[in-house]
């Protein structure tokens, strides 16, 4: 192998290795749509920089009277994750608004869960503020949840 091919393997193993070094990257949200798909994989996954990825650094969720920010959340993910756990929500969207640089979605949130062997059903019907950031792609910075009647 010559040098210039040894020079270009050792740059793109540098690359590689510094990715796995710094951190995961993750998709960039190119609608609101993935960001918040995104964001529920992340809990799915009990994933707190997934998670992260996919919100503002003030990010809000208020659910049913009860405040949660990343801290919060995260902590929530890290008591689950000695559970068997596994989670998988579907969306159907009513409404999204993109104004600029912002939007707000309101939708419906189903959540299929298996938790410690008894599976679970929670729907809700949810709204989001987001914000598009140019090199991080749309972040979710409010988030209101409200548990749906069942029917």
């Amino acid at each position: 192998m010559n040098s210039i091919h040894s020079r270009i393997l050792f740059s793109l193993l540098l690359v590689i290795v510094s990715s796995a070094v710094h951190g995961q990257s993750y998709k960039i949200a190119e609608t609101p749509e993935q960001a918040i798909t995104y964001f529920f994989d992340g809990l799915a996954e009990l994933n707190d920089a997934k998670t992260r990825a996919y919100v503002t650094p003030d990010f809000m969720l208020v659910e049913n009277g009860v405040l949660w920010n990343m801290d919060t959340l995260s902590n929530a993910m890290s008591s689950m994750k000695e559970a068997e756990f596994s989670r998988k929500n579907s969306f159907r969207y009513e409404r999204q608004v993109i104004t600029g640089t912002s939007a707000w979605v309101v939708y419906h949130n189903q959540a299929d869960i298996m938790y410690n062997g008894r599976p679970l059903v929670i729907r809700w019907i949810e709204s989001a503020l987001l914000v598009r950031d140019k090199s991080k792609g749309w972040r979710i910075q409010l988030m209101h949840s409200t548990k749906e009647e069942t029917k």
